[in-house]
């Protein structure tokens, strides 16, 4: 082999380091994120026909919806509808401060069938979460509630509007 043929060899052969693969977190990212682009243009199309949206939290785990929420100035109060469809209101967790509500919904389902030694089991997970900031602080005590076919309306009273208050001149 010619010198010429050597480095030219050398030239095109990738060194150590090129040979190696990405590391492993970058190449699940690297798949992850091809995933979640996937799965948030299905959600767009989708969403005419599905009551709610739904995110892959960060952590590996259950993927979290958001129900779909309306909320409306009344004036002295917010009027809040959620979509839970297939919640119950036993199944819904309500918290409320002066400016933040919470809302989470959780489903859990378990069926047995024992039929001539064979088992069927099957399970059911469903979980529903948001968080809603409001831009008037309310009165977390005065709320009235109702959960119908799915549908959660709240009715939240505004806190009323502290009077403002002025400098004061002190003197020394």
């Amino acid at each position: 082999m010619s010198e010429e043929e050597k480095t030219k060899e050398m030239v095109e052969s990738p060194s150590k380091e090129e040979r190696q693969l990405s590391t492993g977190t970058e190449w699940a990212r690297g798949i992850d994120d091809l995933f979640e682009d996937f799965r948030k243009s299905f959600d767009s199309y989708m969403s005419p026909f599905v009551p709610m949206r739904s995110f892959l939290p960060r952590t590996r785990g259950f993927p979290v919806r958001a129900p779909l929420v309306d909320l409306m100035d009344k004036g002295d109060h917010f009027l809040l509808r959620a979509e839970l469809p297939g919640f119950n209101k036993d199944m819904v967790n309500v918290e409320l401060n002066k400016d933040t509500l919470v809302l989470k919904a959780e489903m859990k389902h378990e069926e047995d069938e024992s039929n001539q030694g064979y088992l069927h089991r099957e399970r059911t997970y469903s979980q529903a979460q948001r968080v809603i900031n409001f831009p008037e602080e309310v009165n977390p005590d005065q709320v009235e509630a109702k959960m119908t076919d799915g549908i959660l309306e709240l009715k939240i009273k505004k806190k009323e509007p502290a009077p403002e208050e002025r400098m004061r001149k002190i003197q020394l």
